[in-house]
């Protein structure tokens, strides 16, 4: 279990690069995760985006637009 949530964070690490920093794209993709696991890719998408820019609104304009209130606190 702790491997394949590890895989799926991964796999959110590389929808960012395939996506290059698509915030919309990642989260399309995210949600064709298990939902179960969903949480762990919108994680990676959190670390992309601080990565990414030190912009406090793009980060919370990307933290806002996520599906549920659930991913938008991760």
């Amino acid at each position: 279990e702790r491997i394949l949530m590890r895989a799926v964070r991964r796999q959110g690490i590389y929808f960012a690069q395939i996506t290059a920093n698509n915030w919309p794209e990642m989260t399309k993709l995210c949600l064709k995760v298990p939902n179960r696991y969903q949480s762990q890719c919108f994680s990676a998408v959190g670390q992309a985006v601080i990565g990414s820019t030190q912009n406090g609104g793009i980060i919370a304009q990307v933290c806002n637009n996520l599906p549920t209130e659930e991913y938008q606190s991760i």
